[in-house]
C-alpha cells in the first residue's frame, strides 16, 4: 500500500496528462496514481495503453474536476490524498516532500505552490495570475483559509470523516471549500507550505478563457443567490455591474502585489488580467440575477 495517493483529473488534454504521469511516476518515493478522466476523445485507450500500472477510471460523460475527484476518492489507499489536474506537473522530490509535511504536521490539510511553466503565453499567464497568483513562490507558509485546488494535500482519514460527518458532496464545485471550512471550525486550521511546488501548464484560446471564467462566475454568484434576501437581487442589478469587478479588482491586488515584484512579466499580462475578472464578474452579476443555469 503506497503511502501517498495522487488523484489526477483529466478533461481533453491528453498531451499534458502524459507530461504530468511521467513527472508523478518519476518520483523519489512511490505513489498510487488514479487518473479520473471523462474526456470525449480517445484518452482512455491511450492512457491504458502506455501506463498500464496506473488506476484509470473513465467518466463517459463530460464532468468537472470536482466531480471527477469524488468518482476517485473511494479507490484511494494512501495515508495522505493528493487532488491535482492533469495540467500539472511535479519536481522529482515533490512526493517525498508532500509525505514530509504530513509526518511533522497533524493539519489534516496542507496546500502548496504553484508556479506557471515558462512557455505559457501571456493570455494563459493572466489567467493563472487570477486563478493562483497569490500561490506563487515565494510562498509564506502559515494557517490559510484557501488552498490552491491544483496541489491540495489531505490526510485520508480526517478528510474522509469530514465528508461523512458533515454531509459534504464531494460532487460539489464548493466541497473544498466546505471541507476547509469545517476543519477550521474544529480547530485544524489548514496549512499553506512552500516545500510542495505544483508547475502550472494550462493553455487555452483567449475565446475559452473568456468563456470559463463567465461560466466559474456565473455558477459562484447564482449558488450565492439562492438563498439571499429577496432584496439584494434589485440592488445587484442596480449597482453589481461595476462594484463587482471594482470589489474583484481590489481583492485581486491584495492578493498578488507582494509577488509582482519577484515576476515583472506581471505587467505584460495586465490585459489578460483585467479581461479575465471582468469575464467573471459579468458572470457572477448574471447569476446573482438569475441563477447559474447549467454552468455549475
Amino acid at each position: 500500500m503506497s503511502r501517498l495517493t495522487v488523484i489526477v483529473a483529466s478533461q481533453n488534454t491528453p498531451a499534458q496528462l502524459r507530461a504530468c504521469l511521467d513527472s508523478l511516476r518519476g518520483q523519489t518515493s512511490p505513489v498510487q496514481l488514479i487518473v479520473a478522466d471523462s474526456s470525449a476523445d480517445n484518452t482512455a485507450v491511450a492512457i491504458t495503453q502506455s501506463y498500464p500500472n496506473i488506476q484509470f477510471i473513465h467518466q463517459p460523460v463530460p464532468a468537472p474536476a470536482a466531480q471527477l475527484h469524488a468518482i476517485a476518492l473511494p479507490h484511494a489507499d494512501g495515508d495522505v490524498v493528493v487532488f491535482t489536474e492533469a495540467i500539472c506537473t511535479f519536481a522529482p522530490e515533490w512526493a517525498t516532500a508532500v509525505l514530509k509535511v504530513h509526518d511533522e504536521d497533524e493539519t489534516p490539510a496542507i496546500g502548496g505552490a504553484i508556479a506557471p511553466a515558462p512557455d505559457l503565453r501571456p493570455s494563459d499567464l493572466g489567467l493563472f495570475w487570477v486563478d493562483y497568483g497569490r500561490f506563487l513562490p515565494p510562498l509564506n507558509g502559515g494557517p490559510t483559509r484557501d488552498l490552491p485546488g491544483l496541489n491540495l494535500t489531505f490526510k485520508r482519514e480526517p478528510l474522509l470523516a469530514a465528508i461523512e460527518q458533515n454531509g459534504i458532496n464531494m460532487a460539489d464545485l464548493s466541497w473544498k471549500t466546505t471541507v476547509l471550512r469545517r476543519f477550521a471550525v474544529d480547530e485544524q486550521t489548514p496549512q499553506l507550505t512552500p516545500d510542495i511546488h505544483a508547475i502550472y501548464h494550462r493553455r487555452a484560446s483567449k475565446g475559452e478563457i473568456l468563456r470559463r471564467q463567465w461560466r466559474h462566475g456565473r455558477c459562484f454568484g447564482g449558488r450565492r443567490a439562492v438563498n439571499a434576501p429577496p432584496l439584494r437581487r434589485p440592488l445587484i442589478a442596480l449597482f453589481g455591474w461595476f462594484l463587482i469587478p471594482a470589489l474583484m479588482k481590489l481583492q485581486f491586488w491584495r492578493d498578488v502585489r507582494p509577488k509582482i515584484q519577484a515576476r515583472p512579466d506581471f505587467w505584460l499580462t495586465l490585459p489578460h488580467v483585467v479581461r479575465a475578472i471582468l469575464a467573471w464578474s459579468a458572470g457572477e452579476w448574471w447569476g446573482n440575477l438569475f441563477g447559474p443555469g447549467q454552468t455549475c
